[in-house]
């Protein structure tokens, strides 16, 4: 069994991963380690994020899914990556918890803002479709035996609809850009 984890920075997803990967018995896989141990980026952002090469990162992941063959894959971008066979877990949490959690890692106030605003949109969850045939979203913090349950049962879980959470943080965010 192939697991994808993904969702916005900050929503929990490795801490899923890592619960996952335990009870599943499966290989825990990075996306940002893969990136950064491969050199799979063509350069970093003055905020120090690195930009993957996409392609080749896809196909780094494919080659040790395929040869793992029980694993569980961990990162933000992999929901911009199709994984023949797995099944996709995306993690959604408030906005309100999501920009402190942001903030205390020390994102920039534009890089909490874009996250903000993916998370609400559900980013993450819109490109997942377009690349899994079995997608389920949960909140930050489900237990991991749950979301196997979950994936087990191919239940069909329902929208996590986070966009009317936004307006407060358009009128906070706008507010500083503008000054």
């Amino acid at each position: 069994m192939i697991i994808v984890v993904t969702g916005t920075p900050g929503t929990g997803k490795s801490t899923l991963a890592e619960s996952l990967a335990k009870i599943a018995g499966a290989r825990l896989i990075g996306a940002n380690d893969i990136i950064r141990e491969g050199r799979l980026y063509s350069g970093i952002e003055p905020d120090g994020t690195l930009v993957a090469k996409m392609s080749m990162l896809a196909a780094e992941l494919r080659r040790l899914a395929r040869r793992q063959g029980n694993a569980v894959l961990d990162g933000h971008l992999l929901c911009e990556i199709r994984i023949s066979g797995a099944v996709c877990i995306v993690v959604r949490e408030h906005l309100g918890i999501l920009e402190k959690r942001l903030a205390k890692r020390g994102y920039s106030k534009n890089k909490i803002w874009e996250n903000l605003v993916a998370e609400a949109v559900d980013y993450c969850g819109e490109r997942s479709k377009s690349n899994y045939t079995h997608v389920f979203e949960v909140f930050s913090g489900i237990e991991a035996k749950k979301v196997l349950d979950i994936i087990k049962n191919k239940r069909r879980m329902e929208e996590i609809e986070l966009l009317d959470e936004l307006l407060p943080f358009v009128k906070r965010y706008y507010k500083r850009m503008v000054r």
